[in-house]
């Protein structure tokens, strides 16, 4: 067996022996654990640790032994398009999720191929590694071949804190259409929070995020939910489902850790989510109560047949919109971004 001697620093790529604990780990298809397969590449061989389609296993830890500054690389299988995984460092604010990059040319199928990436850099000491899939892509296939830890010199470390504490390259504006929480399925107010960390760590100086509802709406996404209205699980609903519930929690906890960090959080309205020019179709990701109880202001076509749309040519639906935009702003975000 080759033991990765081309790539620099330490590799854990038996998880057999380095997830823990074992009774998490299988060597055949399980729903609820860990599957351990045995594979060659030309960077090394191991065992990796893979979820297959449809399964859920409980999160597993990884302890490094190390100490010290270093740089952290994963090597992800990718067994569909939409896989994903979850990484936590003992002291972290919240996880991170990981998915394939581009799909290499040459691969027997399309989603059969594994990739480096790099996490990140941090302090090691004492610290172990949570590796997780999340929920809401149990149906896709992932796997964790390799981790890796990079040792920094005292010069890398000292550029990199200094690198990390400058504000004058923070430039960046950021938008999340919030459709990655259907991929995740948060559990808890970290899990949310995933998106602000990430911003955190990066050159964002100011970031929106997509707020299709009002809170009186959520009100009836979770009545609609418990009604059992399998019209809501439309992907574009993605992020009012995920936060049916603690809408307003977890917006105040996004304000309040973006002010942390010094960016500028905003509120993100898609004027159609499919069609910049009118307000709300009668689609099912835009399904609310405002649009189904008001057919007399949709809009028209050249001929007079109704269309589904809401027309702003009818100074209710201004308003309304307007309504929308000032609640987004009393919430505590900077602006709303159309």
């Amino acid at each position: 067996m080759s033991s990765f001697d081309n790539l620099p620093g330490t590799v854990i790529a038996d998880f057999a022996n380095a997830a823990l604990p074992a009774a998490r780990l299988s060597h055949g298809i399980s729903r609820r654990q860990w599957e351990l397969i045995a594979y060659t590449t030309v960077a090394g061989d191991g065992t990796m640790l893979c979820a297959r389609s449809h399964t859920t296993p409980e999160p597993v830890t990884v302890d490094p032994g190390l100490s010290g500054w270093h740089r952290i690389y994963l090597c992800i299988f990718a067994g569909d398009r939409e896989c994903r995984l979850s990484l936590r460092l003992d002291g972290d604010r919240a996880p991170a999720y990981f998915t394939q990059g581009d799909v290499r040319n040459g691969c027997w199928s399309l989603y059969e191929h594994c990739e480096e990436s790099f996490w990140k850099c941090a302090d090691l000491t004492g610290r172990k590694l949570t590796v997780g899939k999340p929920a809401g892509a149990a149906a896709a296939m992932v796997g964790l071949m390799w981790l890796r830890f990079e040792p920094m010199s005292a010069a890398e470390v000292r550029f990199h804190q200094a690198d990390a504490a400058r504000r004058d390259t923070r430039r960046l504006h950021a938008h999340s259409d919030m459709e990655w929480l259907s991929m995740v399925h948060p559990a808890g107010m970290d899990d949310y929070c995933s998106m602000i960390e990430e911003y955190a760590a990066s050159d964002v100086e100011s970031a929106s995020v997509e707020v299709f509802t009002t809170l009186g709406d959520f009100q009836w996404v979770e009545d609609e939910l418990k009604s059992g209205n399998g019209d809501l699980y439309d992907f574009r609903m993605a992020s009012q489902v995920a936060l049916a519930g603690c809408r307003k929690e977890v917006y105040g906890e996004y304000l309040r850790r973006a002010g942390e960090y010094g960016i500028k959080l905003y509120a993100s309205h898609r004027m159609a989510l499919s069609n910049f020019t009118v307000p709300y179709s009668t689609g099912p990701c835009s399904v609310l109560p405002f649009v189904g109880e008001n057919p007399q202001w949709y809009c028209r076509d050249r001929d007079g047949e109704v269309v589904g749309f809401l027309s702003y040519a009818f100074r209710e639906v201004r308003e309304f919109m307007i309504a929308r935009f000032m609640e987004m702003i009393e919430l505590g975000f900077h602006g709303a971004e159309l």
